[in-house]
C-alpha cells in the first residue's frame, strides 16, 4: 500500500487518498488502519455490511479519539455520532446529520447520479472507474469522454468526486490526470497486485 499512498503524499494539491476496509472484521485490523492514517491516507471508510451493531461498537472501541475523527462509517449513522466519528457514508438521505459531522459521503455508479448529488456531501465515490480488483466481473462501463467532461465542468457547489474501482499503482496516476479529486483504495490495498 505504501507506494500508492506515497505517490501523492507530499504533492501540492494532493488528491484525497481514502482506504476502504474489507467487509469482514479482522483481528488487529485497527493497527493496519492506524498505520495507513500515519502514512498518508486521508480517511478510512469502515465498511462492515454483515456486522451487528454490537460488533461495530466493539470494533470502534479499538480506536482513540484522535483516530476516530478520520474514520467514516458506512451505515450505522447513530453509532457514528455516538462514537465521535468524522463521517457517515450512506445510501439514505443523511442531510439531518450535516450539522453533526464534518464529512458526508455517498456512492454513485453513474455520471447522472453525480450531477444530481446535493452539495451537502463533501465527496462522492464514482465507480467502477476501472475494472474492479476486489469484485470479480465488476467491470467499468463508464464513458470516459463523458467522465472527462463532468470532471472539467465541476463547480464549487458540487461535491468532490473520488475514483473507486480498479485503483492501483498503475491506475491512480490516470485517475489524477482525469481530474478526480482523489481515489479510494480497496482491492489495490488489501488484495495484492492486480493479476
Amino acid at each position: 500500500h505504501k507506494p500508492i499512498v506515497a505517490m501523492y503524499r507530499d504533492a501540492q494539491n494532493a488528491p484525497l487518498v481514502i482506504a476502504i476496509t474489507l467487509p469482514e472484521i479482522i483481528d488487529g485490523e485497527h493497527l493496519a488502519i492506524e498505520s495507513l492514517l500515519k502514512n498518508g491516507v486521508s480517511y478510512v471508510h469502515v465498511r462492515k455490511p454483515n456486522a451487528s451493531t454490537k460488533e461495530i461498537e466493539t470494533y470502534l472501541t479499538q480506536f482513540d479519539n484522535n483516530t476516530r475523527h478520520r474514520l467514516t462509517l458506512h451505515g450505522h449513522s447513530q453509532i457514528a455520532l455516538e462514537y465521535g466519528l468524522g463521517g457517515i457514508h450512506s445510501k439514505d438521505d443523511i442531510s439531518q446529520h450535516s450539522n453533526n459531522l464534518k464529512r458526508l459521503s455517498k456512492s454513485c455508479h453513474s455520471i447522472v447520479e453525480v450531477t444530481e448529488c446535493p452539495a451537502q456531501y463533501e465527496y462522492v465515490f464514482l465507480s467502477p472507474i476501472f475494472d474492479s480488483i476486489s469484485k470479480q466481473g465488476y467491470l467499468s462501463t463508464l464513458n470516459h469522454d463523458e467522465l472527462n467532461q463532468l470532471l472539467k465542468q465541476k463547480t464549487q457547489t458540487c461535491p468532490k468526486v473520488i475514483a473507486l474501482g480498479g485503483i492501483d499503482e498503475k491506475t491512480a496516476p490516470k485517475a489524477k490526470k482525469m481530474g478526480f479529486n482523489g481515489f479510494a483504495l480497496l482491492g489495490g490495498l488489501w488484495c495484492g497486485e492486480k493479476s
